[in-house]
């Protein structure tokens, strides 16, 4: 049995909609393997506000969000981590993210983090 295109797309949407809420990215240290049981990051150092308002792609279901951390933040310590929240402090985890390639921060070197969120519903 497979479900029509309009439950696929509405799938994406209500998925979508709970990112809705998400504020800030959020860098940190640590290098554990991600776990869906983290609600916060592991070696926090940081969080900033996003750069813009995320875009949002519905169709495509898709949610876009970035952030910069400045040549005066996070300086000694190694980017490893990073994650999705909906406060500057507490609030909601979203996700939790490793970076492919650690990035040791430094007083010379402005960063720029981005996170793409995407809603796949497959119809088996």
């Amino acid at each position: 049995m497979g479900v029509t295109q309009t439950i696929i797309d509405a799938i994406k949407v209500a998925s979508l909609a709970e990112f809705d809420t998400a504020t800030h990215i959020g860098i940190g240290d640590d290098a554990t393997a991600e776990n869906p049981a983290h609600t916060d990051l592991l070696g926090p150092i940081l969080r900033n506000a996003f750069d813009e308002a995320a875009v949002k792609v519905e169709a495509l279901g898709t949610y876009d969000f970035s952030v910069a951390v400045g040549l005066t933040e996070g300086n000694g310590n190694t980017i490893e981590e990073c994650g999705l929240f909906s406060a500057s402090s507490g609030g909601t985890m979203f996700l939790r993210k490793l970076l492919t390639t650690p990035i040791p921060k430094t007083a010379t070197k402005e960063v720029s983090i981005g996170i793409k969120v995407t809603t796949t519903v497959t119809n088996s």
